[in-house]
């Protein structure tokens, strides 16, 4: 198999096999051909081979087009190094993504644990959570449901609408909302709702006096704002602490200016102690509705599972969730896959979350071995869907300690090993230059351990037109509407000398944060 092509980070990636492995991989940095190469390398003679049969690996990755691509990828590498008949495999090797393999674990155990094997997945959960709700709801505004039920929602009610905009907390802040935060938190947890933690605030504001005391004397308005606070404090501490008693605190707590007598760290120190007392204070406040929020959750919950179990479906967080109870709970399911695979890939690691890499550790035998995991800090997009960044670096440190000589240890599982890929074959050293001036921490940027990439000396480069890389616009005043039309004109006249100047009108993009305002760039 000819490896000659491949750069030494490269060539260390395919060769790895025997131990924990830990990818950075920059953006364009040519980790899927990498993986690609690994994966017929391992199971080419020059390893050995280290695998027998593509059943052997498990490739996981974000995407149901990521998947079919290393497949694609996968199978005419086979071909052009004469492993026809694994090539055959391919379509039916575990190359997928996290849930899709979840979906097939589930499948060939489901008589054991008791679900229908024709199950389908459903994609779109916004018609049966919405169900959901209104069965809910129904059953709890109905003439003979139980008085403290009813109790429980008035004070939900008084905080938040059930749905549409408006609500003490800002626009959109609505019961219905509020429930899906709750769910997709609970979803990825293994005792979905018993396992959510409700916090409890205290109504405490001694501290923030304090630190309005301090304040009396640094000056006249300092004083006067000061004293007004403090005012506000005893007043609220004399109340019966309600949401209403909080909210004339909150308003009469105004921030001094810094001066000589009182600078800037003191001010500092006291947006922290008001911050932290009217968190506490709402919490506190707010106790009643925050337990009707919970127990509405509770029963969303319960009902949306029996509406999925009525119709046979499940969604992805089920998929995870049943996957991970399976080979926790079933010593039959567990030992069917302890070993099974002796290589274990995960790519965009940096956009999991801890139930998802406990699941794979039931997979990746004795002290990890078998894993390999692929990401980028930089490139974590999924917070809001409960992916942790935290999860990837946890993993680098563990690699990275087991690597180090001076923590090496007595054991049967070798040191683990830490590559980093920055060699970018996708931009113009020029784009990358720009991009690192923004964001790498140590020289002023944005990001602290920026992941600093390297331009490819074998790049084409597909700039035409004699024009610059880069361009910034800085548009102030008018309107919304107006500042909107200024940088689509900008745009536009930026498109146009391009073309003017031979650069192929169809290599342009356009990127939106969102769509908006897409018919006004559009026009221009």
């Amino acid at each position: 198999m000819d490896l000659s092509t491949l750069m030494p980070q490269q060539l260390q990636i395919v060769k790895t096999l025997d131990r924990p492995l830990f990818v950075s991989a920059g953006a364009g940095s040519g980790k899927t051909f990498t993986l690609t190469r690994r994966i017929v390398y391992a199971l080419s003679p020059e390893s050995g081979p280290f695998v027998e049969h593509l059943d052997q690996v498990l490739a996981i990755t974000f995407t149901k087009d990521a998947a079919a691509e290393i497949r694609d990828r996968v199978r005419r590498a086979l071909i052009e190094e004469g492993m026809d008949e694994e090539a055959l495999t391919v379509d039916d090797a575990w190359i997928s993504t996290i849930h899709g393999m979840c979906s097939r674990i589930l499948r060939a155990h489901a008589l054991e644990l008791g679900i229908d094997p024709e199950f389908t997945v459903l994609t779109d959960t916004d018609e049966l959570m919405d169900q959901a709700v209104e069965h809910v709801l129904g059953r709890a505004t109905a003439p003979d449901a139980a008085p403290e039920l009813a109790a429980s929602l008035k004070d939900l009610y008084a905080w938040y609408p059930m749905a549409g905009e408006g609500g003490p907390f800002g626009a959109g802040t609505t019961i219905n909302g509020l429930v899906r935060d709750l769910l997709e938190l609970s979803s990825q947890l293994p005792g979905g709702m018993d396992d959510v933690c409700v916090a409890r605030g205290q109504a405490d504001t001694s501290a923030l006096a304090d630190a309005y005391r301090a304040a009396l004397g640094a000056s006249k308005a300092a004083t006067e704002k000061a004293q007004v606070a403090l005012d506000a404090i005893d007043a609220f501490e004399a109340s019966g602490k309600t949401m209403e008693d909080a909210a004339r605190l909150m308003m009469s707590c105004t921030m001094p200016r810094a001066s000589k007598a009182f600078p800037k760290e003191q001010v500092e120190l006291l947006k922290a102690e008001a911050a932290d007392a009217f968190i506490n204070i709402v919490l506190a406040c707010g106790g009643p509705a925050l337990d009707a929020l919970v127990g509405l959750a509770r029963a969303v919950e319960a009902e949306y599972r029996a509406l999925k179990a009525g119709q046979s479906v499940l969604d992805n967080n089920d998929l995870l969730r049943m996957a991970y109870e399976a080979l926790r709970d079933y010593p039959a399911i567990r030992a069917a896959y302890e070993g099974r695979f002796k290589m274990v890939m995960i790519d965009e690691f940096q956009d999991t979350d801890q139930m998802q890499v406990d699941l794979i550790r039931y997979l990746t035998g004795a002290g990890e071995r078998a894993l390999c995991t692929v990401g980028d800090a930089q490139q974590s997009i999924y917070r809001f869907r409960g992916a942790e960044v935290e999860v990837f670096r946890r993993q680098e440190r563990k690699v990275g300690s087991s690597a180090a000589p001076e923590t090496a240890v007595a054991s049967d599982v070798p040191a683990g090993e830490l590559v980093k890929l920055v060699r970018n074959f996708r931009s113009h050293d020029e784009v990358l230059r720009y991009v690192a001036r923004v964001f790498d921490g140590d020289d002023g940027g944005l990001m602290q351990g920026f992941l600093d990439l390297e331009a490819s000396d074998g790049r084409k480069d597909t700039l035409v037109a004699d024009a610059s890389r880069r361009q910034a616009l800085f548009v102030a005043g008018g309107s919304t509407q107006e500042r909107t039309q200024a940088k689509a004109r900008a745009i536009a006249e930026r498109f146009r000398a391009l073309v003017d100047a031979g650069q192929p009108q169809g290599g342009m993009v356009l990127l939106l944060g969102r769509m908006t305002n897409a018919d006004v760039y559009a026009q221009s």
